[in-house]
């Protein structure tokens, strides 16, 4: 290959990874995503996990929750409780 093209790939390559990283350097702490995975039979316990998880979010600053129900049902409280 010829000598120059070789140098155009390589320097396109070195400000490819350093915009890479700099993208990655500039992403704010702030936008935090807490997700609050939940399996199986909602009780009690439960709905005592997601509030103990929300308000881990909420001292986390999350900008958002994820809760994610992967469940049959569960006792109608504590789903309540959840809600």
């Amino acid at each position: 290959m010829n000598e120059k093209l070789l140098q155009g790939i390589f320097i396109v390559l070195v400000l490819l990874a350093f915009v890479t990283y700099v993208s990655g350097e500039s992403k704010d702490a702030e936008n935090v995503i807490y997700v609050l995975k939940i399996e199986g039979t909602i009780t009690e316990g439960t709905a005592l996990e997601v509030v103990e998880g929300l308000r881990e979010a909420e001292d986390m600053r999350a900008e958002a929750v994820l809760l994610e129900l992967n469940t049959p049902g569960g006792i109608v409280d504590a789903t309540r409780k959840i809600t």
